[in-house]
């Protein structure tokens, strides 16, 4: 039984996929961070290998070593940690890809299929994707790999060509809030603040060191929206360091003031009831006062278009150096 809400279709062409013995040797699953995707691709990876009824049945040894990451024949991949460095990598490697390469020449040990499942598959090096494209060539016909990103832009195009793509998409508001009452027996007006922040992606709602980090986060922007140049360089120096250890970090940082820059346009604008950020509608309010709807609309661009910079591997000091000098500031409306 599939306990993914809300990816009926991506999950129905899987199965059709899976019974009607057209299986693709690799998947693709695009959504934004969070919203499900490597749950889902835990399920399908049960599926493949599931011994009980109606995989994923969940609870054959299958399925629960699976859940429990000691499958043998399931790997995960993601970016190792570098011994040099005394950190985790940044990429994931040409070495890992090549261990990869060996791991799919044998056959499953226990299950029906070797899954590999790379989740974050933005994150492999240039080197490491052009290698990964020979192994995608000729797989072995036990073999799936499932790829997952929220970045598909930085994908290869070679490497798009060669999967599936699985669309995975964020629940509706009113679907994601039913859901946190029903699965986490949340009380209603918790759960519908926290589909409203997450946006329908689940994995957010329901993770504690997120909520934290908005915090800080929403706390960082509104201040920002009120300082003078010094202070904005000093932010921008400190996430240009941050950034060298915790990119994702920094994307997800920039994504919440963006979120909160349109809000702030929506009051501005009046219309106050559309906001994502339900718990701090008094200081939007306060906040929008003194700014103006041209600078915030320009704001929401500028921050969009320094992360879409980012992604390109821009210069991080540059680029945010740039985007603090571009940010809305109270006053100047």
């Amino acid at each position: 039984m599939w306990r993914t809400l809300g990816q009926e279709r991506a999950i129905r062409l899987f199965q059709n996929s899976l019974a009607g013995d057209r299986l693709a040797h690799a998947y693709l699953l695009v959504g934004p961070p969070r919203v499900g995707k490597r749950s889902l691709c835990l399920e399908m990876a049960q599926a493949l290998n599931c011994v009980g009824d109606g995989p994923p049945c969940g609870a054959c040894p299958s399925c629960r070593h699976i859940a429990s990451g000691t499958h043998p024949d399931v790997l995960a991949v993601s970016p190792v940690h570098d011994p040099k460095a005394g950190r985790l990598r940044t990429e994931i490697g040409i070495d890992q890809i090549r261990g990869i390469e060996a791991l799919a020449c044998l056959l499953p040990f226990e299950g029906r299929y070797k899954v590999f499942i790379f989740d974050g598959a933005e994150r492999l090096s240039l080197e490491a994707a052009n290698a990964f494209l020979k192994t995608l060539e000729e797989p072995l016909p036990s073999v799936v790999f499932l790829l997952t990103t929220s970045r598909e832009g930085l994908l290869l195009s070679t490497l798009l060509s060669r999967c599936q793509r699985l669309e995975i998409r964020p629940l509706g508001l009113g679907e994601a809030e039913e859901a946190l009452v029903r699965e986490s027996g949340l009380a209603r007006e918790r759960a519908r603040l926290l589909a409203h922040i997450s946006q329908g992606c689940l994995g957010l709602a329901l993770d504690q060191g997120f909520l934290g980090f908005r915090a800080e986060a929403l706390e960082q922007v509104q201040r920002l929206l009120g300082a003078g140049l010094e202070e904005r360089f000093r932010m921008a120096e400190g996430l240009a360091n941050r950034w060298e250890r915790d990119r994702e970090g920094v994307f997800e940082l920039l994504w919440l003031w963006q979120g909160w820059l349109r809000d702030l346009l929506l009051v501005v604008a009046g219309l106050p009831e559309c906001v994502v950020s339900l718990d701090y509608e008094e200081v939007l309010k306060r906040q929008a006062r003194s700014l103006g709807l041209a600078q915030l609309r320009q704001g929401i661009k500028d921050t969009a278009g320094i992360r879409e910079a980012l992604e390109r591997n821009a210069s991080p000091r540059l680029a945010l150096e740039v985007l603090m000098l571009k940010l809305p500031r109270e006053g100047n409306a």
